[in-house]
């Protein structure tokens, strides 16, 4: 079910039909006809899918399902009173459809009770009789009843049928899934035979990125997406459960792995394929790759247009890009295995480390409903990994006001680990949470220690080219308000080629919020002099440097860089960051939805503000013409560039490193630096003073070329 559908009048059309059919079968059979239940209970997924966020209706259905299956279990039927009305395997796929999900709610103990009763006897009476034991309907079934046997707490008797199932599994199948595996280690864990818990846990792991690495190599990025929203829970749960196992010392270099596969783990694979195809790939392959960015770049402009929608266009050019994007999958085998850099483990970053150094993977899990626990597993040459606990959610932020002006902060976040810190070496760490929102190695104290900030630690056993020194590009003293003489200049210098169209993709962030709080664009003194002067420095070190300035810093300018190669980006401008609407649901499958969506909304809400933006603010319409860019330069604008060779971003603007906060990292404007190819960035968390930032950015870029 993908967002074009969601928003699409054939959703209207389902349920138009479906109400129909429901009808139909009501009148034919009657409300107390199995085929008609049946047919209700099998609509829940769909049905709770379709009206994601909608809470009040996912209820209403839901309520409307549990009586369905009241009404089933009061009637005490047969077998053959089953077959007399339906068919048994939508029968019975339609009762473990509805407890599966049922249970996922974690039901009251006397529901529980109710259920398992249920369940049993229609094991023993109705399934293994009729179907036989290795049956997949009595499989799941047997399922259902190991979940019950552990949510009353006999785990035991959970972990003998779960066992069970898996030489079952095998034998059908011929191999097991790693949800089961996960389960009997869970199940292991809390009947505290904390040895065996870590051997399924081990197992899980390894098959779960056998299963990732074989087939994301076939998977398109959207697929991916939706493949990792299967898998994602189930691995960050090996954290939580480390920590119950009380530091068990086998589970520790696990739970390190976990964090090493599960951070950035789409946006890593998307940055490998890429980095595979175009260093390895001819040149046909590469002009493959333009063309796809140019299609989704074309998909995303016609799909903004709300007030001219085109779906057939759409659908033909999505149908064009998948089939690229297919090729280009394809293709990538020929060169080697893009999930190879994927692969990295514990023992490869600590091969990485020096003898003086540790790397720290930051985590956090919820102990209580409410109750959200930070942790951190620090790494040095010689040890396993090692689990140190932390603070709460709740105290850092009651500390987070004066983060940089107390030491609370810091004996939340750095004081438990003090004792593996080197006194003069590096220390690498990659935040999580709560700490992407601070510069927790600015803290007092951690200033005097030389800390360094990855997206993930598993960057350092990776191999890196560091070159600043290629080619330059400054932006900085922009106007933000443009005359008509200032357009024609810019149509005729990039409107007038049958490749223009592709720079004009227009996203369409929530353009009232912006303009309520920035109707005024003021000019940045200090931006100007700022990049003149990073200019005059960089330029006496004979590195080409391009300066975007006044009028000339249009955001046709900044995609026209798109494929450049350029090493270093510096930005002085305004930028822009507008928080989510809150998202409250209930459904077990609102999780999953938010993980494929998030992003692409996300990137729309930050940003930066260049040459022209303000006339787009204003509410005047004559001031924002459409047949060119309206200076407002969206993170999922940029995600689309090709800046592959960019090793530096420095964005010398106001909050530019804050972003949505997920577990795939902050989807903001890193977010879309980094899919745009880009290495390193250098980003402010807070609104900064225009004479302090001119200041810092000379100091830093004096020292960076020398």
């Amino acid at each position: 079910l993908s967002s074009e559908l969601l928003a699409n009048k054939v959703v209207i059309k389902i349920f138009q039909n479906y109400e129909k059919s429901l009808e139909l079968t009501k009148t034919i059979w009657g409300d107390k006809h199995l085929q008609y239940l049946c047919t209700i209970i099998l609509w829940i997924e769909p049905y709770i899918l379709l009206n994601i966020g909608n809470t009040n209706k996912q209820a209403i259905f839901q309520n409307r399902v549990k009586k369905v299956f009241i009404d089933i279990q009061a009637r005490s039927l047969s077998p053959t009173d089953i077959a007399q009305e339906v068919d048994p395997d939508k029968f019975y796929m339609a009762i473990e459809k509805f407890l599966h999900l049922y249970l996922m709610d974690a039901p009251p103990q006397q529901e529980i009770q109710s259920l398992k009763e249920f369940i049993s006897n229609l094991i023993k009476n109705d399934l293994t009789p009729n179907l036989g034991e290795e049956h997949p309907i009595t499989i799941q079934y047997e399922n259902d009843l190991a979940h019950i046997l552990f949510l009353q707490g006999n785990y035991k008797e959970a972990i003998l049928i779960k066992e069970k199932l898996l030489e079952s599994s095998k034998k059908i199948y011929g191999t097991v899934s790693s949800s089961n595996l996960a389960d009997i280690g869970t199940y292991y864990l809390y009947n505290n035979d904390i040895s065996n818990s870590c051997i399924y846990f081990e197992r899980c792991l390894q098959q779960t990125q056998q299963q990732i690495f074989s087939d994301f190599r076939w998977l398109t990025a959207n697929e991916r997406a939706l493949y990792w929203a299967r898998y994602k829970n189930m691995i960050e749960n090996i954290i939580p459960m480390s920590y119950k196992a009380q530091g068990y010392a086998r589970f520790l270099p696990l739970s390190y792995n976990a964090l090493l596969l599960s951070k950035g783990m789409l946006l890593n694979s998307e940055i490998e394929l890429h980095k595979l195809l175009q260093s390895k790939g001819n040149k046909n392959i590469r002009e493959k790759l333009d063309k796809w960015r140019s299609l989704n770049m074309q998909i995303d402009r016609l799909s903004s247009q709300t007030s001219r929608p085109q779906p057939e266009i759409i659908e033909k050019l999505t149908a064009e890009a998948n089939a690229i994007e297919r090729d280009l999958l394809s293709s990538s085998k020929e060169f080697g295995d893009y999930t190879r850099a994927l692969a990295i483990t514990y023992e490869d970053v600590q091969n990485s480390l020096g003898q003086n150094a540790i790397a720290i993977e930051f985590a956090a899990f919820y102990t209580q409903p409410d109750s959200l626990l930070y942790c951190a597993y620090v790494l040095d040459k010689l040890h396993q990994p090692r689990m140190v606990i932390l603070g709460t959610q709740k105290e850092y932020e009651a500390t987070l006001k004066e983060a940089y002006s107390t030491p609370a902060f810091y004996n939340l976040v750095w004081k438990p680990i003090e004792e593996y810190m080197p006194e003069n070496g590096n220390i690498y760490f990659s935040a999580f949470g709560i700490f992407h929102k601070v510069g927790i190695e600015y803290l007092p104290k951690a200033e005097q220690r030389n800390m360094i900030r990855l997206s993930s630690t598993r960057e350092l056993a990776l191999a890196h080219k560091n070159n600043i020194k290629k080619k330059a590009v400054l932006y900085g003293g922009l106007e933000y308000n443009m005359g008509a003489k200032d357009r024609d200049r810019i149509r005729l210098a990039y409107y007038n080629s049958e490749s223009t169209p592709d720079l004009v993709f227009r996203d369409a962030p929530n353009i009232q919020d912006l303009r309520q709080k920035r109707s005024n664009l003021s000019y940045l003194n200090g931006a100007e002099t700022e990049v003149l002067s990073i200019s005059q420095l960089l330029r006496g070190k004979k590195i080409t440097t391009l300066l975007q300035m006044g009028m000339d810093g249009t955001e046709e300018s900044f995609k026209a860089l798109s494929g450049k190669q350029i090493s270093l980006l510096h930005i002085a401008t305004h930028g822009f960051y507008e928080e989510p609407q809150p998202f409250i649901s209930t459904s077990p499958y609102d999780n999953d939805y938010r993980t494929k969506h998030t992003e692409e909304n996300s990137l729309s809400r930050s940003g930066l503000y260049l040459t022209g933006a303000a006339d787009y603010l204003t509410d005047n319409n004559q001031y924002s013409p459409t047949d060119m860019e309206d200076g407002i330069l969206t993170a999922k604008e940029l995600s689309r560039l090709d800046f592959r060779g960019l090793d530096l971003v420095v964005l010398s603007a106001c909050q530019t490193g804050l972003g949505d906060i997920t577990s795939e990292g902050v989807f903001g404007l890193q977010r879309g630096f980094k899919k745009a190819g880009a290495q390193t960035l250098l980003m402010s968390l807070w609104k900064v003073d225009d004479t302090a930032t001119l200041l810092l950015m000379t100091e830093f870029y004096n020292k960076l070329i020398n």
